[in-house]
């Protein structure tokens, strides 16, 4: 877990310096009792001083349950260019074989978001399930049942690969701009 030097002063947390911060300000934000609220943390993320001064990827894979504003539930949030928050939380019950490759599959898709896909200009092969998804076997559909379709992605990603032709060019696109 990640802490700065200076995290702490006395017994309190110093903002933006640790890991434990930002999970405190999603607690302290939350509606939903047990879960983190993904959009302040994420938004604190956004404000920190060091990514307004240089800008850099920010990747958080936490075991806690999390939701976003008009959700139940998520197991992964991104913002395209800074970052994304991933909650393994809903799949900790699964073998452990399978749960690691979950996990893997959440984050190339969430990571896939950060990296600009689904873009904007993009018609072809495209969902729209809690945002724009690809439509192909790919890590960038959108699994709306938590395990079941992740682990279904998951074998699609082991058998044929992690992205489709069309994510691949948008991710070429992406970092040749």
């Amino acid at each position: 877990m990640w802490r700065a030097n200076n995290y702490l002063t006395g017994s309190k947390l110093e903002p933006y310096k640790s890991m434990d911060w930002y999970i405190s300000e999603g607690t302290r934000f939350s509606e939903k009792r047990g879960q983190l609220n993904a959009d302040r943390i994420l938004n604190l993320c956004n404000e920190d001083r060091w990514q307004i001064d240089e800008r850099h990827y920010k990747v958080m894979i936490l075991k806690s349950d999390m939701y976003a504003e008009d959700t139940n539930f998520i197991i992964g949030y991104a913002v395209e260019g800074m970052g994304t928050i991933i909650s393994i939380n809903r799949f900790l019950s699964l073998d452990q074989a399978i749960q690691k490759e979950c996990i893997k599959t959440e984050t190339m898709h969430e990571l896939g978001h950060v990296f600009g896909l689904i873009n904007k200009n993009r018609n072809q092969a495209v969902k729209y399930e809690l945002g724009k998804h690809c439509a192909n076997k790919c890590v960038m559909r959108q699994g709306l049942r938590v395990p079941e379709d992740w682990i279904r992605i998951t074998q699609d990603r082991l058998k044929n690969g992690p992205f489709c032709n069309l994510c691949k060019e948008e991710l070429i696109t992406y970092f040749k701009n």
